[in-house]
């Protein structure tokens, strides 16, 4: 039997999360080092990682107009996009993904498990497992989140094809 796609209003309701996620507290790093952490996780795990500046814009921080936020575009991997918000002054305040194909060990555990890694400081290889349950909760419930150190994931199935998003808990 075929799943049901993905409602509008589940889309809308993640929309509105990565939104409100500009409001949490900044992520305790700035963008170059979670991209620095990122392609070095990829790295040990054997598989390189480019990325690649595509643009920034400033816009008005959600939830409060008078504040800016920056938003920057990054092509990571294979095209994919990974989306950063960060103050203008340099802390980082979420991160969002462009979808990443879901299954066990997959791309999207394994983009979950270097980001893991590098915003909690340890192996990215620790959070496989975690990320994996992660993965087949949200291919079950078409949503989930979990925790990770002082981390919140949020995950969003579109037919086996994972967006995440991470704020601080």
């Amino acid at each position: 039997m075929k799943r049901p796609t993905t409602s509008l209003f589940t889309a809308a309701a993640f929309a509105a999360l990565f939104a409100s996620s500009a409001n949490a507290a900044d992520l305790g790093l700035n963008v170059e080092t979670l991209l620095k952490g990122l392609t070095e996780n990829a790295q040990t795990a054997g598989a390189p990682l480019k990325v690649k500046k595509v643009g920034c814009r400033e816009n008005k921080k959600p939830g409060d107009a008078t504040k800016k936020i920056m938003s920057c575009s990054h092509l990571v991997g294979a095209g994919k996009v990974l989306i950063t918000n960060a103050d203008p002054s340099g802390p980082l305040l979420d991160v969002s993904t462009q979808r990443w194909k879901a299954g066990a060990d997959g791309p999207a555990v394994q983009m979950m498990s270097w980001l893991a890694g590098t915003l909690t400081g340890t192996p990215a290889a620790g959070h496989t497992a975690t990320a994996n349950k992660a993965v087949e909760t949200a291919i079950t419930n078409r949503t989930s989140a979990t925790t990770i150190g002082d981390y919140t994931f949020t995950l969003l199935d579109f037919g086996n094809s994972i967006m995440i998003n991470v704020s601080r808990s």
